[in-house]
């Protein structure tokens, strides 16, 4: 600062614009390989060339000290070595943020190619199962093994496509399940007839109850005609009940409603009503308090004055002395049990105030008259 308060005017303002300054600097041979990646950055510093200088062409201001302007180079330097690292740092991101994309992209595509790929597998794989199973294959059987069904209970000389090879074992589940068959066929046989017989006896209680329902028809008819002349559509009717109940609820639902309106309309006046006797409230209890603070205020006036006159009645009856007579004792006396009433006075009324803020007349008192003087 003092170095600052030295300086002519106009030599921190060039300071400044030296250290703000901004500088072309050359990029270490390291970095020249990388050139080729910032072609668009370059691009752009192009077109600012005008606004950039070309470092080492600084001279010193007039009035500024060779050290000074050399610190400030210095600081300078180190400014511009932190924006080249931010700036690289930037290019860093944006190259890593570009890896990433590309890699997720080629993510997603090698598992849409993984995926194709083992849609093609299983593909493949059905189809060479088919082509196996229609490959033919050589069976060794031994003649124990087999057994001929045909009418002579021979063995052929040449088995043929007319013949079928079996296993012994598949044969018997074959005849077993030949056996099954016959008695779930017997029992289902059964079921049926059972539900045949059902579904007579409900044949019957339907027909029973459709001519008591065309009987119970025909007399409802018959009333119809001789109340309303005409036939009736009880279901409409019914329909129409209803909607009239709904009618009915709708209309004791906005009467509700709109009595609640009323109500919270009148509850809302009562409330800014009441919040307006609130507001007058605080105001009077604020006048009150006012009131109660400049009363403080003239208690302690009169307490002081009560002391000072007290000094001075008792320095002028006993004339400097230091003996008092009996009647300027029962004189200070009497002073002092009237001040005492009017203290007393003065604190019922402060009392009254703080508690509800009304007005306490004070009792008069009756002032002692000084003793006579003695000759």
């Amino acid at each position: 600062e003092a170095l600052v308060a030295e300086m002519p005017k106009g030599a921190f303002a060039e300071l400044e614009a030296i250290y703000t300054k901004k500088i072309k600097r050359r990029k270490p041979e390291d970095d020249e390989d990388d050139d080729d990646d910032s072609s668009s950055s370059d691009d752009d510093e192009d077109e600012d060339e005008e606004e950039w200088g070309e470092e080492g062409d600084d001279t010193c201001p007039t009035g500024v000290d060779e050290e000074l302007f050399e610190a400030v180079l210095a600081v300078r330097e180190k400014r511009l070595d932190q924006v080249d690292r931010r700036n690289d740092l930037t290019k860093a991101m944006e190259q890593l943020r570009k890896d990433s994309d590309n890699l997720r992209h080629r993510l997603e595509d090698a598992k849409k190619h993984l995926a194709k790929v083992e849609k093609e597998e299983d593909a493949f794989q059905r189809e060479k199962q088919e082509r196996l199973n229609q490959l033919e294959t050589m069976v060794v059987l031994k003649l124990s093994q087999m057994r001929c069904l045909s009418e002579q209970r021979k063995m052929p000389r040449e088995l043929t496509d007319e013949y079928v090879v079996f296993t012994q074992g598949g044969l018997q589940q074959l005849q077993d399940r030949i056996v099954g068959l016959g008695v779930e066929r017997e029992e289902l046989e059964a079921a049926a007839r059972q539900l045949d017989q059902e579904m007579s006896k409900l044949s019957r209680k339907r027909a029973k109850r459709f001519a008591e329902y065309q009987e119970w028809d025909a007399k409802v008819y018959e009333v119809q005609l001789l109340k309303f002349g005409q036939r009736v559509n009880l279901e409409m009717l019914e329909n129409v009940a209803v909607d009239r109940e709904t009618e009915e609820l709708k209309a004791q639902l906005k009467a509700e409603e709109i009595r609640w309106e009323r109500e919270l309309a009148k509850q809302g006046e009562r409330l800014q009503t009441m919040k307006l006797t609130q507001q007058q409230r605080i105001a009077e209890n604020t006048a009150c308090l006012k009131d109660l603070g400049s009363y403080r205020a003239e208690q302690r006036d009169l307490e002081e004055a009560l002391k000072t006159s007290a000094g001075k009645i008792v320095a002028k009856m006993t004339g400097g002395s230091k003996v008092a007579t009996a009647a300027d004792r029962a004189h200070l006396k009497d002073l002092v049990v009237a001040q005492q009433q009017e203290i007393d006075a003065l604190k019922n009324e402060i009392a009254m105030l703080r508690r509800k803020g009304g007005h306490v007349y004070t009792p008069v008192v009756n002032k002692v008259a000084p003793p006579a003087s003695q000759a």
